[in-house]
C-alpha cells in the first residue's frame, strides 16, 4: 500500500465480552462493532465455548474474537491467553482437531497469542496436529494494552506500606495470602495495611478452591483484621484510584493465565507482588517492578498441586506465599530509593510492551494486513 494512499475504514465485529478491551484497540482508526455476545450452550457441554457461534458479522469485514474461534463466514483475527482451542474437558480430541482445522483455513487470517506463555502453550498442546506449524506461521504475540496514566515514578508514604488485593475469585487469586499477610505483619511488627477488592467467590465452586465447607472459615475471620480494609467489589474506575493509593498490587494466584489486574496496577506505577504461574512472570521481574513467588510447576507453568484441590496443599502453598510476600515487603519499606526504582520499573513495563496506543496502531495495521 503507498504511504500517501488513505487507509479503509473497516467494520472490525469485537463481541462484547470480558477481555475484549485489553486485546482490541482502545481508540482505533476503524470502526470496531461491539456486539454483545452470550454463549449459553457451554451449559451444556464446556467444549462448546472454545467456538463463537451465531455472530451477526454480515455487516462487517472482519471478525475479531477472544479465545473463540468463530464460525462465521467472514475473515476472522482470534486472540488467545493460553489453553488453545478452549476445549477445556476431558474426551474432546474431536472438537479440537475439528477447530485446529479451522485456523489452518483461508478464513483464519491471524491469531494473536497474548503472552509468549500463550504461544507455548498453544504449541504444547497441539504438538501432534498436522495443522500446528500452519496455525503458527499465521501466530504473532501482542500483548494486552492499557492507557499508561502515569507519567513519573511514586514514592513510599509515612504510613504503613498499603498492599491491594483485586480479585472476585477470593481464595484462588490470592485474597487468603493477602489476610494471612495481614496476620503476620500485625505479629511481627511491620507496618503492612492490606486492602481487598473482590466479591468473594471462594469454596466448592472455584476450581482452585478447597471444596470441604468450612475449609475457609478462619481466614474469613482474618478479615475483621485492625490492619485489614474490605472494599467488595467496585466499578473499575474506583479500582483504580485505589491502585494508585496503593503501593502494591498482590496476585499470589494459584492459577491465573495473564492478570489484567497486574498491567492496571502498573500503570499508575504501582508494583505488583506475583506468583510465578503462567503468564505473571512475563509481566514482573523480581526487583524491577515488583516481585515474583515461587511455586512448583508443571510444563504447562501451572502449580502441580491445582488439580488436587487437598487442603494441606492449599493451605501451605497460601502460608508460604504470604510469608515470601512479608520478606520482600519488609526491607522495601525502609528503602524509599528501591521502592521508587520498582515504580519507574512499573511504568516502563507498561511503556514498553502494554501502551494502549502502540498497541492500538498494531492492531489496526494487523486488520489491514488480515484483508490484503
Amino acid at each position: 500500500m503507498d504511504d500517501h494512499e488513505p487507509t479503509k475504514r473497516l467494520r472490525v465485529l469485537a463481541p462484547d465480552y470480558y477481555g475484549m478491551a485489553f486485546v482490541t484497540p482502545r481508540h482505533s482508526r476503524h470502526e470496531l462493532v461491539r456486539r454483545r455476545y452470550r454463549a449459553p450452550w457451554r451449559r451444556l457441554w464446556r467444549p462448546l465455548d472454545a467456538m463463537a457461534f451465531g455472530l451477526q458479522a454480515r455487516d462487517c469485514d472482519l471478525v475479531h474474537s477472544y479465545n473463540r474461534i468463530p464460525l462465521a463466514r467472514k475473515p476472522f483475527v482470534v486472540t488467545f491467553e493460553s489453553w488453545f482451542p478452549r476445549t477445556l474437558a476431558p474426551r474432546e480430541f474431536g472438537l479440537r482437531r475439528f477447530l485446529m482445522a479451522r485456523l489452518a483455513r483461508t478464513e483464519c487470517r491471524r491469531i494473536v497469542a497474548m503472552t509468549d506463555y500463550a504461544r507455548n502453550v498453544f504449541t504444547l498442546l497441539n504438538a501432534d496436529s498436522p495443522h500446528l506449524e500452519d496455525a503458527l506461521r499465521k501466530t504473532e504475540i501482542v500483548y494486552p494494552n492499557v492507557p499508561l496514566l502515569a507519567d513519573r515514578p511514586k514514592t513510599l508514604g509515612a504510613g504503613p506500606v498499603r498492599v491491594l488485593f483485586v480479585g472476585n475469585d477470593f481464595a484462588q487469586k490470592g485474597g487468603v495470602a493477602a489476610v494471612r499477610l495481614a496476620k503476620l505483619a500485625r505479629s511481627a511488627g511491620v507496618p503492612v495495611e492490606v486492602h481487598l477488592v473482590s466479591a468473594m467467590r471462594y469454596g466448592r465452586d472455584v476450581f482452585a478452591d478447597c471444596p470441604v465447607p468450612g475449609a475457609y472459615d478462619d481466614d474469613l475471620k482474618l478479615l475483621q483484621g485492625e490492619n485489614v480494609r474490605v472494599h467488595g467489589a467496585m466499578p473499575n474506575a474506583a479500582v483504580l484510584e485505589l491502585m494508585r493509593s496503593s503501593d502494591f498490587l498482590l496476585l499470589t494466584s494459584l492459577d491465573d493465565t495473564f492478570g489484567f489486574s497486574v498491567i492496571e496496577a502498573l500503570s499508575v506505577g504501582t508494583p505488583a507482588i506475583v506468583s510465578n504461574v503462567c503468564a505473571l512472570p512475563e509481566l514482573v521481574q523480581t526487583g524491577v517492578n515488583g516481585a515474583v513467588l515461587e511455586l512448583p510447576l508443571d510444563r504447562f507453568r501451572k502449580w502441580t498441586e491445582l488439580a488436587r484441590r487437598d487442603w494441606d496443599c492449599l493451605t501451605a502453598a497460601y502460608d508460604a506465599l504470604a510469608s515470601r510476600s512479608l520478606e520482600f515487603i519488609r526491607p522495601v519499606a525502609d528503602d524509599c530509593k528501591r521502592y521508587e526504582a520498582m515504580s519507574a520499573g512499573a511504568i516502563r513495563r507498561v511503556r514498553d510492551f502494554h501502551d494502549a496506543d502502540k498497541i492500538g496502531a498494531r492492531l489496526d495495521a494487523l486488520y489491514e494486513e488480515a484483508l490484503n
